[in-house]
This record gives structure tokens, sequence and C-alpha cells, in this order.
């Protein structure tokens, strides 16, 4: 009974934690899908997006950066 437990806790404890880790793509996910948005767009808009891709790519991070890094309260 004590062995079935535990073992259904660790399921638990495994399964929840694998969920949190699935949200949190961090920067290497956000700098990801804004490159492949970017070639996703129309073809009247691609030209300026693909030409700006990398500044694009570099700012979609800085949300995150000013609330986590700066504690900035009004980026959440």
């Amino acid at each position: 009974m004590k062995n079935k437990l535990i073992k259904s806790i660790l399921i638990l404890v495994i399964i929840c934690s694998g969920i949190t880790l699935a949200y949190a793509w961090g920067s290497w996910g956000h700098k990801h899908i804004t490159r492949s948005a970017v070639f996703a767009l129309p073809e009247g808009m691609i030209k300026f997006y693909y030409n700006h891709i990398d500044f694009i790519t570099e700012g979609a991070v800085v949300p995150d950066l000013r609330k986590y890094v700066i504690n900035d309260k009004v980026e959440g």
C-alpha cells in the first residue's frame, strides 16, 4: 500500500513537472517562433520583415528580459 502511494505521488509530480516545462519555452522558443512567423507571412509583407528578421528575432525576448532580469512589475 505504501509503495503504491509513493509511486502514485511520484508519477503525479513527474506529470506536473512536465506540464510546466512544456509551457516554459524561454528565449529559444520566442526566437524560434518569431523567426518562423516571418516565413509564414503573405508575399506582400515577407520582403520587409525578412530584411529585418534579425532585429525582430532578437526583440522577441525583450518583454521576458524586462520581466525577469530587471523585475519590471508592469510587464506581467
